[in-house]
C-alpha cells in the first residue's frame, strides 16, 4: 500500500483521479475534459465515470463530476465574482436539464438542502448558502401555481438525532421536488484547492465521508428524486500535510522505510485532526454568497 495516496482522504473526484492516474495511469471509463482561462486563472475539469470498473477503482459512482478552480473565488472583486457566477450557472442548469424529465420543466420545484453544521465556520457552507436564497414555494402553492424553491437546514445528527437523508427523504415525500441540490463543506487532498474550488455531481453526496465520518448518502436512491451535489474543499486533514512536508525528505529511503515512517506518523492521532484555513470566516462567507447567486439566477430563470 501505497500511504501517500491512500491514506489521504478527500471529497474531489478530480483528486481521486489524479492519483488513479499517477499509480496506473489513465483508465477506461473515466473521461476527462479541461478548460482553462489563463487571464482569470479559473480552470474547470469535468470527468465522467462511464462503467462500473471505472467507479469501483475511483470510489465513486458513475456519473458526471465538475469541478471549477478559481484562486480568487473568495475575494470580494466583483468582475471576477460575475464570472465564477456564471460558469457556476452554466453548469447546475446543464446538470438539472439532464437529470430532471423534460415534463417536469415546465412546473419545476427545488429543494435546496444546506447539510452542515453552522456552528463550525468550516462546516457552515450550506446554511449560509441557502440563508442567501430567494425562496418562494410558499408563494408559488399559496397562489395555487406548481413549482418552486424551497430549502431546508437540516442539521447534524449530533443535534438532531436524525440521519440527514431521512429528513431530507420526508420532506421530498411531501413536497415532491424535481431535484434536489445538496449543499456541503468537503475535504481536499491539495492545500491549494481549499476555499478556491467548486464541485458540482449528478449523483449526490455522502456527507462526512471526506473526513471519515460516512452518513447515509443523500443521493436518487435514497431520496427518490435526482440529487444534484454541490460543495467547495474547507479543511484538509494533517497526515496529508505531514506527507507533503516530509516526503522530499524520504527520497533516499527504501520504500519499507517509509511506509514505516509514515505509519508511525499516522499511528500518533493525526489523522483525526483537520485543518482549515484562517481566513475561514471571509472566505465561506464570500463563496457562499456567489453560489447562492448563482442558484437564485438559475432557479429563478
Amino acid at each position: 500500500m501505497c500511504m501517500e495516496y491512500d491514506m489521504a482522504r478527500t471529497d474531489l473526484a478530480v483528486e481521486l483521479n489524479e492519483s488513479i492516474s499517477k499509480k496506473s495511469g489513465s483508465l477506461k471509463g473515466i473521461i476527462v475534459n479541461e478548460s482553462t482561462d489563463s487571464d482569470a486563472a479559473i480552470k474547470v475539469t469535468e470527468i465522467k465515470i462511464t462503467n462500473k470498473r471505472a467507479a469501483e477503482a475511483i470510489g465513486r459512482p458513475q456519473g458526471s463530476y465538475i469541478t471549477i478552480e478559481a484562486r480568487n473565488i473568495s475575494k470580494a472583486d466583483e468582475s471576477y465574482r460575475k464570472k465564477i457566477v456564471d460558469i457556476l450557472m452554466d453548469y447546475i442548469r446543464k446538470l438539472l436539464e439532464s437529470n430532471i424529465e423534460k415534463q417536469a420543466h415546465a412546473n419545476t420545484t427545488l429543494l435546496v438542502a444546506g447539510l452542515g453544521n453552522r456552528c463550525i465556520t468550516s462546516d457552515s457552507l450550506g446554511p449560509l448558502v441557502v440563508d442567501g436564497l430567494e425562496v418562494d414555494y410558499h408563494i408559488q402553492t399559496g397562489q395555487g401555481r406548481d413549482g418552486g424553491i424551497c430549502a431546508v437546514i437540516p442539521g447534524v445528527m449530533a443535534d438532531t438525532g436524525l440521519e440527514t437523508a431521512d429528513i431530507i427523504r420526508g420532506i421530498a415525500k411531501q413536497v415532491k421536488p424535481s431535484a434536489v441540490i445538496a449543499i456541503d463543506a468537503l475535504a481536499a487532498r491539495n492545500i491549494s484547492r481549499l476555499n478556491t474550488t467548486i464541485q458540482l455531481s449528478d449523483r449526490g453526496i455522502n456527507p462526512g465521508s471526506g473526513v471519515g465520518n460516512h452518513r447515509v448518502g443523500i443521493n436518487k436512491d435514497n431520496i427518490g428524486v435526482p440529487v444534484l451535489a454541490l460543495g467547495v474543499p474547507t479543511v484538509i486533514d494533517a497526515f496529508t500535510i505531514a506527507v507533503d512536508l516530509v516526503s522530499p525528505l524520504l527520497k533516499n529511503c527504501t520504500k519499507e522505510e517509509r511506509e514505516e515512517f509514515l505509519s508511525r506518523i499516522y499511528m500518533e492521532g493525526i489523522s483525526d485532526m483537520y485543518v482549515t484555513p484562517k481566513a475561514i470566516d471571509t472566505d465561506v462567507q464570500n463563496i457562499s454568497g456567489v453560489i447562492s447567486e448563482a442558484l437564485n439566477q438559475v432557479l429563478h430563470i
